[in-house]
């Protein structure tokens, strides 16, 4: 079994679900942020309440493939 994903670190979370996807990116204390610079962080944003809620029958992979589609999309 994969370990579960760690914490999120967004400042904002909890939106919307397009606009959950925005706020992958942001601009923290050490400058911006990319939650989908790596399959780790789309772990973290798939595990989200936002996409568990709208996705649980679907439930996307954890992968290239998704994080490259996910990317394109936003």
């Amino acid at each position: 079994m994969p370990n579960p994903p760690g914490p999120d670190p967004r400042p904002l979370t909890g939106e919307p679900l397009a606009l959950d996807l925005l706020n992958t990116r942001w601009i923290g204390a050490e400058g911006p942020r990319d939650l989908l610079e790596s399959e780790e962080g789309l772990a973290i944003w798939l595990n989200s309440e936002p996409v568990r809620t709208h996705t649980a029958a679907l439930a996307p992979p954890v992968g290239r493939a998704t994080l490259d589609r996910l990317l394109e999309t936003r």
